[in-house]
């Protein structure tokens, strides 16, 4: 099932009803997390599954035979990775030919199976972490990885100043109650 409006697509493939999605909730958040990103004028792919789709996919474009929390498919290059703190540089987008104008940057995959996994270990909400992961998997869109341990520490920093920007956003964070285990709702 795929859904289209404000430039986020939500693709949900999930085999279990074990977990409730709110689907506004789930756009809302995303629609911030690029608004902070200014990357809210492209459009982003946002697949929800479980843990056996994700292994798939991890084994067929990483060749790591094992499930994973988030994928990211990058379909912008940029000249250096954006920062929620430096607008002048978030649109730095390389062209590939005259007139080319970019407006996916890609695909982010999420398994419900992982968030609530890591949410246990990390002790903290399902909702909470599957934002964390939102916003690492946009970050990888937006051309910031974590191999080398420069690259790590800017990652992370962004990472903690939108969870922060979220946090403070109203009554409670952005991200309550987007997405919860059937039964705590």
């Amino acid at each position: 099932m795929i859904e289209k409006n404000n430039l986020v697509d939500i693709v949900f493939n999930q085999a279990s009803s074990v977990y409730l999605v709110d689907r506004e909730k789930v756009r809302c958040l995303v629609q911030q997390i690029k608004s902070y990103l200014a990357v809210s004028r492209f459009d982003v792919s946002l697949t929800i599954t479980n843990d056996v789709e994700i292994k798939k996919l991890n084994e067929t474009y990483r060749n790591k035979d094992r499930a994973t929390d988030v994928l990211s498919f990058p379909q912008v290059e940029w000249e250096a990775p954006v920062l929620s703190q430096n607008n002048d540089s978030r649109l730095l987008v390389k062209k590939k030919e005259e007139g080319f104008q970019q407006l996916t940057i890609g695909d982010i995959v999420i398994s419900l199976d992982s968030v609530e996994k890591n949410a246990t270990t990390l002790r903290h909400g399902l909702d909470r972490e599957f934002c964390f992961l939102v916003i690492h998997g946009l970050l990888h869109l937006c051309g910031h990885d974590h191999q080398e341990e420069e690259e790590q520490e800017i990652m992370f920093n962004e990472q903690t100043i939108i969870l922060d920007l979220l946090s403070q956003e109203k009554d409670s964070p952005l991200w309550s109650k987007c997405v919860v285990k059937t039964g705590e709702k």
